[in-house]
């Protein structure tokens, strides 16, 4: 059950993200590797003497080769995407849909400069703007 979770996790997270760990309790840890690409990092966790969780990075993550920047860009709102387009682009593309606005960006905008864009966007996303 828990492995078939977890190759879809996989499957889905290596779509999105730019660094993926898999965070587990240390009994799990001598099998673990066998289950996730070589590109993954590797946290344990386990409760403190005070109950207070510990976490300890067993193995660092590396850069995901199989990350999609449209399925990344998908988590933008249109406002945001509009923000990277106006600075990108010089024109914020209003009438566009934002399927169609992911797409002239990554068309038009060096996937490096995007993705730091990108991220920035999702860091800096003020989520007080709708309550």
């Amino acid at each position: 059950m828990i492995i078939t979770r977890l190759k879809s996790q996989i499957r889905d997270y290596n779509k999105y993200f730019d660094y993926n760990y898999v965070v587990i309790v240390k009994s799990h840890l001598k099998h673990i590797e066998e289950h996730i690409p070589k590109w993954w990092g590797v946290m344990t966790c386990c409760e403190g003497d005070d109950g207070e969780v510990l976490f300890e990075v067993v193995k660092e993550a590396q850069k995901n080769p199989k990350r999609k920047m449209d399925m990344k860009m998908s988590f933008l709102w249109r406002r945001e995407l509009q923000e990277i387009s106006a600075e990108c682009l010089k024109r914020k593309y209003v009438n566009l849909s934002k399927l169609k606005l992911r797409a002239k960006l990554i068309d038009s905008v060096d996937e490096e400069k995007l993705d730091l864009l990108v991220s920035r966007e999702l860091f800096d996303r003020d989520y007080m703007v709708y309550m």
